[in-house]
């Protein structure tokens, strides 16, 4: 399952001023340089622990229904919006509400059908579309923790840190610790 991002919303999980103060930089020559820290080490968090940090309008796109629940690759969930799909005459069709139930508490976020999916989807990739909400309403702190480590880490070292590799030590233990809780794993 495909997941593009319609908007993203804007939140500041962290402040360029608590990132300052976290790396004890006084002067704003580095602001930019900050900023762009802040963005990797979301990324990086968000790509470790497979989860949406910042509240985002996504679009789930599939070819098919599933023979059961559909798994949302993303998460948490905040609210699936629509589900809507492409028939074989090409006509678009949105799932009423009421023929389904969204289990976004559970990891992964779970859609199951009450009846039976409809058996006219199109056969063309991206036939199927579940627009959602995804993201924290609030990062948590141990979240935000990591990320604030992570900014440490990146403006202490600029330059790729070979010996580091070689030993397989590529983020700070810290960081993983902290992010390790919240980290979807796949089966």
């Amino acid at each position: 399952m495909d997941v593009i991002t319609l908007q993203e919303h804007q939140q500041a999980i962290l402040t360029l001023d608590e990132v300052k103060i976290h790396l004890r930089v006084e002067s704003d020559l580095e602001d930019a340089y900050i900023e762009s820290l802040i963005a990797s080490a979301i990324d990086f968090c968000e790509n470790f622990t497979r989860r949406s940090l910042i509240e985002r309008h996504v679009l789930f796109i599939d070819h098919h229904f599933p023979h059961g629940s559909i798994q949302l690759p993303l998460y948490p969930v905040q609210e699936i919006v629509k589900i809507t799909y492409q028939d074989r005459n090409d006509v678009t069709k949105e799932l009423p509400a009421s023929d389904y139930n969204s289990a976004l508490l559970l990891e992964p976020p779970l859609i199951a059908p009450r009846k039976p999916w409809p058996t006219d989807l199109s056969f063309l990739p991206g036939s199927l579309r579940i627009e959602a909400v995804v993201g924290y309403k609030k990062v948590p702190l141990s979240i935000k923790q990591a990320i604030l480590l992570l900014c440490g880490h990146f403006y202490e070292n600029r330059e790729v840190m070979r010996d580091n590799y070689a030993h397989g030590s590529e983020i700070p233990f810290s960081v993983s610790a902290l992010l390790y809780p919240y980290k979807v794993l796949r089966w």
